[in-house]
């Protein structure tokens, strides 16, 4: 008898052998995780970008030219190997199996928030090589801090006297020759930091005109768009930030222009700009620190300008290492994504952590990395115990005592084949600096220790602006004072810095480096760059060299195959050393082929020559679509002024809000009607749209109240979308005024691919000129249905009551009219918010500001006014009240859009409220009629057709002709009612429009 032998293949969901090599702390994790649980991982994509052999093919290349090489090869890289992988993710979102995805360029990495089966099936895919847990990063925080003082203590104040921090290491002899900074930008990875602080408000580089406030600030937590601190640490970032650049106005004497520095300062570097990212300890993992080295490459995101790169980046940061009991000693994750950083131009320094001699491989990740000389520039805690100067030269250092710090984490590091660390030590023990709330203090730690490196590279840019990256990390651990054993060591490495001596092994500056500082391109009528068009190209060159090239002109060539030189040659004229040329009188002009595609990315190289043969090259990137800028409107029409953004915000009086919190943005009209006497003020007002009670994207006040600020600050979810930059007609189509922009919530922690266009009339005509229309058209952007979508608008008007505080408001409801309104009975004055469409509202609800929101408005508090119907909708008593005024809930599928609108009403009377609601109700619906959309909810449906019936043959209803007279006879009769009837089963248009 033959035997019958059964082969049984067993499917599984995933494999048990992975092709991807996950890391050990992600196996443990997904471990004890189950199949549908939830987890947070990197993926590194296969194919990363070579810079480390693009960055030694170009030896001489100015910083200038190594910065556009390397931002577009890592860019370039990204977008190709990814885009497949993208597209999964997007299918597995739509599948409900990945919750969050988001693309990186610094490195060829990809962050997902899914399920662990989704990322089992991921790691089997050929183009993924590892996966990395979203692990997380602490603050290397200080030993030992002072309490704050409010001004400088005497030894300060005394001319005759120095910082010992400052003068051992030479700080005084750089200020001397002229080096403070100046003109130099440094960046910090903190906590936060307060930018009003009086030793550094003047040099945040978001105040310097024409500065997106996005490319000197990164908050990617709270999204707001200026410094401030948290209430985790109020101190360390200012304090750091301090040691770094600053200049305390009250003690410190300048002569001249801000050259020589004669009395003492708190910073290294006391003339230099700076920027700061908030991404420890504030809620963000390796994932925000990650964002915010990619944001520090290339802040302003135009590779063809370097004046927004930092010349240092300071990290007080690192994972839990070895010494503290974890397993993350030598973590590879941030090393390659480091080089990236440096290869774009900016040295990046690492405090070396606080522990004890006991651990000797203790020193934090990625500081702990010894891959190569200099890798992970690590900097270790100096006591200076004693110091003589030269009594006929107090700048001149005789002689010093000190040791490195007992909690000063030492060497050597098993991280590679280079095992020196710390690289150098710096003063770091009781270290006078910066506190918040223009406070000052002590703190002792490598924290402190480390910025002494970053504005030492900022005295030494200043010297040399295209000083590289490796150079300078040589010269500070070369010119290094010995104080250890003799020779490098790992309690000291190299020894304490001495910035004069190491200026003497920087290169000297010489020639001519010309740099792109500014760059235009558009069409004829302004228009950002698009397939087919023909566009001007504008370029500000400035020169950091010590030369002046006489009569430069620019030669103009294609280096890909993208786009044709129509006008090659364009002359700048002089460009003298320090300053700057343009071709303002001679546009070079290129024309696009017409396949390009929005983002894709097209190249030029710039020839430039001279008098006295200076010849330079300049390579140029730019990209399909335009440059999307935050703005305002203001409706002055009328009898009403009312202030918008492209943005979801708006008012932006002077004291409201969003002025307070958005620098630049502090010339709006609020809501007032002309006629009245201020009464009030548009505290605030925010879009908001959401899913559930922890997606809800706005820019309504947030749940945080921030150090030192006393009142609320605003979310900021919404970004300018492509196509979004704001539009204004005076006149409008329609008289008065219009607007039209588009924002989406790409900013929101959790978006869900909202994007949202916004269009406002304003009208001239007596009786049509107390309200705005708002109208909104939202569009599943996702590739996910939306299910149960709620929007609105919230407000706060403030009334004055007659204390003259803003405590003044009562709130009522006309449900016939779906108007919700604040209001003030003395004044007397009314503000509304109503349906402005036929939909009606699904949500009115009076908010308390005190009590209730006052101590922070969370987003599940949001979803609840967003979504609570009609339970609270008077407020009789006077106190601090908000509107919220909303529709819902939408199912909206992949593609598809929802459209609504809002009146915001002005009225002295609650009957004239009431009365320019329904003009304005009548004038939206009249704007927006569609012939056969009877009931104008903007589709076309079954109950058109029986509205129309009503109209024909019992006249009853809103039968306005310009929707029911089909076929525009100027008379209703049964020919409509066949008509209304085509449009809605046959979807054949009625025979005039």
């Amino acid at each position: 008898m033959k035997r019958l032998l059964l082969f049984i293949l067993v499917l599984t969901p995933y494999a048990a052998y992975p092709k991807a090599v996950l890391s050990p702390p992600l196996q443990a994790q997904l471990d004890s995780l189950p199949m549908q649980g939830v987890i947070e991982a990197f993926l590194v994509v296969k194919n990363r970008a070579p810079i480390g052999a693009l960055k030694a093919s170009l030896p001489e290349a100015t910083r200038q030219k190594l910065h556009v090489e390397v931002v577009t090869k890592l860019r370039e890289t990204a977008a190709s190997s990814q885009k497949k992988l993208l597209e999964q993710l997007a299918a597995e979102r739509a599948a409900g199996r990945v919750f969050a995805f988001k693309s990186y360029w610094i490195d060829n990495y990809l962050f997902v928030r899914c399920t662990k089966e989704a990322l089992l099936h991921l790691a089997e895919r050929n183009d993924i090589t590892e996966i990395f847990e979203n692990a997380r990063l602490t603050l290397v925080a200080p030993v030992e801090e002072s309490a704050p003082l409010v001004s400088a203590p005497t030894s300060l104040t005394d001319s005759g006297r120095a910082q010992p921090n400052l003068v051992v290491i030479g700080c005084r002899q750089m200020w001397k020759r002229g080096l403070t900074g100046k003109g130099r930008l440094v960046a910090t990875l903190d906590v936060g930091i307060d930018g009003n602080h009086r030793a550094l408000k003047s040099r945040w580089r978001g105040r310097r005109p024409g500065v997106d406030h996005e490319a000197a600030w990164f908050d990617p937590v709270q999204n707001l768009p200026s410094p401030h601190t948290f209430l985790i640490d109020k101190n360390h970032g200012t304090h750091v930030m301090g040691i770094i650049c600053g200049l305390d106005t009250t003690i410190a004497s300048i002569i001249g222009t801000d050259t020589t520095i004669f009395v003492d300062t708190l910073g290294v570097a006391p003339a230099a700009e700076w920027i700061s990212a908030a991404v420890i300890d504030v809620g963000c993992n390796a994932s925000g620190i990650l964002d915010a080295l990619e944001w520090a490459a290339d802040p302003d995101g135009n590779p063809n300008t370097v004046e927004d790169v930092p010349d240092a980046v300071n990290n007080s940061w690192a994972y839990p290492t070895a010494g503290g009991g974890s397993n993350l000693a030598c973590h590879p994750f941030f090393w390659q994504v480091i080089d990236n950083l440096e290869a774009a131009g900016a040295v990046a320094v690492f405090a070396a952590g606080n522990r004890t001699h006991v651990f000797s491989r203790s020193i934090g990740n990625p500081a702990d990395r010894g891959t190569s000389s200099f890798s992970s520039f690590a900097v270790g805690n100096y006591a200076v115990n004693s110091l003589m100067v030269d009594s006929l030269n107090p700048d001149s250092v005789v002689a010093f005592t000190g040791q490195v710090t007992k909690s000063s984490c030492i060497g050597p590091t098993l991280c590679g084949p280079d095992s020196l660390k710390p690289e150098v030590v710096a003063p770091g023990n009781g270290i006078y600096s910066a506190f918040a709330g223009n406070q000052f203090g002590y703190l002792t730690g490598t924290s402190m220790a480390a910025p002494h490196i970053a504005g030492a590279v900022a005295l030494l840019r200043q010297y040399n602006p295209n000083s590289t990256v490796d150079t300078i990390k040589w010269a500070l651990s070369m010119s290094a004072t010995d104080v250890e054993a003799p020779g490098p060591d790992t309690i000291s490495g190299f020894g304490l810095i001495n910035i004069p001596k190491a200026l003497f092994l920087i290169p000297p500056n010489s020639g001519v480096h010309a740099y792109v500082k500014a760059d235009s391109i558009a069409d004829s009528t302004g228009r950002a760059p698009y397939a087919g068009g023909t566009f001007n190209i504008f370029l500000t060159l400035a020169n950091n060299g010590i030369d002046t090239a006489f009569a430069l002109s620019g030669h103009l060539s294609a280096a890909d195959a993208k786009s044709t030189v129509l006008e090659d040659s364009a002359f700048f004229g002089d460009l003298p050393a320090g300053g700057a040329a343009s071709n303002l009188g001679q546009s070079f002009r290129v024309q696009l082929l017409p396949s390009l595609s929005a983002g894709e990315r097209f190249r030029f190289i710039l020839d430039l020559s001279g008098g006295t043969g200076f010849a330079q090259t300049l390579e140029l990137t730019f990209t399909v679509g335009e440059r999307l800028v935050k703005n305002l409107f203001h409706h002055r029409n009328g009898n009403v002024e009312f202030t918008l953004s492209n943005f979801g915000a708006y008012g932006f009086e002077g004291d409201a809000l969003e002025a307070r919190s958005l620098p630049g943005f502090d010339e709006g009209l609020g809501f007032e009607r002309k006629t009245e006497i201020k009464v009030s003020r548009l505290f605030e007002g925010s879009f908001l749209a959401g899913l559930n009670d922890s997606t809800v994207s706005n820019t309504a006040s947030n749940e945080f109240c921030c150090y030192p600020q006393i009142f609320q600050a605003p979310d900021a979810d919404f970004a300018v979308h492509l196509g979004g930059n704001l539009q204004s007609f005076e006149p409008g189509a329609s008289g008065g005024a219009e607007s039209f922009s588009v924002f989406d919530d790409s900013l929101a922690k959790y978006p869900f691919g909202l994007v949202v266009s916004q269009k406002s009339y304003s009208f001239d005509s007596a009786g049509q000129d107390n309200f705005v229309l708002l109208a909104y058209t939202l569009k599943n952007a996702s590739s996910s249905t939306w299910n149960g979508l709620y929007a609105g608008l919230f407000f706060d008007f403030n009334f004055f009551n007659e204390f003259g505080n803003y405590l003044g408001d009562k709130a009522g409801f006309e449900r016939g009219l779906a108007l919700g309104y604040e209001y003030h009975e003395s004044a007397p004055a009314y503000r509304g918010i109503a349906a402005a469409d036929t939909g009606g509202l699904s949500t009115f609800k009076a908010v308390r500001i005190f009590p209730g929101i006052a101590d922070g408005f969370t987003l599940a508090e949001k979803w609840q006014a967003l979504t609570s119907g009609f339970t609270d909708t008077v407020i009789a008593t006077a106190t601090d009240a908000a509107l919220m005024a909303a529709k819902g809930p939408f199912t909206v599928l992949p593609g598809d859009s929802v459209h609504f609108a809002f009146a915001l009403v002005a009225a002295t009377t609650l009957d004239s409220l009431k009365s320019y609601t329904q003009t304005a109700q009548n004038i939206y619906r009249r704007l927006t009629s569609v012939k056969g959309d009877v009931n104008a909810d903007g589709f076309f449906s079954p109950a058109d057709v029986v509205l129309e019936l009503n109209c024909v043959f019992l006249s009853q209803g809103d039968c306005p002709l310009d929707r029911t007279d089909l076929d525009c006879n100027g008379i209703l009769q049964m020919a409509d009612v066949v008509w209304a009837v085509n449009r809605v089963f046959l979807a054949i248009p009625p025979p005039c429009p």
